[in-house]
């Protein structure tokens, strides 16, 4: 296959098992009890409600051989006041805090195991993003507003430059959320923190 042509995995509407490859994948789950596998690369992970209360399983391990994984971001249809979020074992689940059985319930699987499973932000369905990671209890919870824990750049507007042009496959958002890429692109810009050069 050329170069300029790409293969994405496609729902079915059935029950799914889609995987990712090294590079930076859109996963898309709109029906069914999917699995959705991103692997390497910066991965997004889009999540539409079901009415039936079915469950979608993300397996987000990455352990590259050099450096940390890229932070991969899972798109949720509900508004963060709305998000209950369990451990159950190594696994985390993120559901609908009044009425889950009618709602989508998202598994984080091995969540609790590695930091090689744990390199994932969430976007609600007003665009906001929030990382997931342990609180101090060794618990999940969310960091409210911010899209990567700990963000330094040398440059701020290279860095946001690089982050738009990675969020071209953001138009899945927007058509699934009726969010716009630039809201999103505000959302990162607040949470930049410029490093401070010796």
């Amino acid at each position: 296959m050329p170069d300029f042509l790409r293969l994405v995995p496609q729902e079915t509407g059935f029950d799914d098992d889609l995987q990712g490859n090294e590079l930076n994948n859109t996963l898309h789950s709109k029906t069914g009890e999917d699995i959705l596998e991103g692997k390497e690369g910066r991965d997004m992970y889009i999540i539409e409600d079901r009415p039936t209360g079915t469950q979608v399983s993300i397996y987000n391990y990455d352990e590259p051989e050099t450096g940390e994984p890229e932070q991969d971001i899972v798109l949720v249809p509900f508004l963060l006041d709305d998000i209950e979020i369990k451990q159950e074992k190594d696994h985390v689940i993120l559901s609908h805090l009044d009425s889950p059985t009618e709602h989508v319930t998202i598994r984080l699987m091995n969540f609790m195991r590695d930091e090689s499973d744990r390199h994932l932000s969430i976007m609600d369905k007003e665009g906001r993003v929030h990382t997931v990671k342990l609180n101090s209890n060794h618990e999940p919870d969310l960091v409210v507003d911010q899209l990567f824990p700990d963000m330094t750049v040398n440059n701020g507007d290279n860095i946001l430059s690089q982050l738009r042009q990675n969020m071209t496959e953001l138009s899945e958002v927007e058509k699934v959320f009726h969010v716009s890429s630039d809201q999103i692109s505000q959302t990162i810009s607040q949470t930049m923190i410029p490093s401070v050069s010796s």
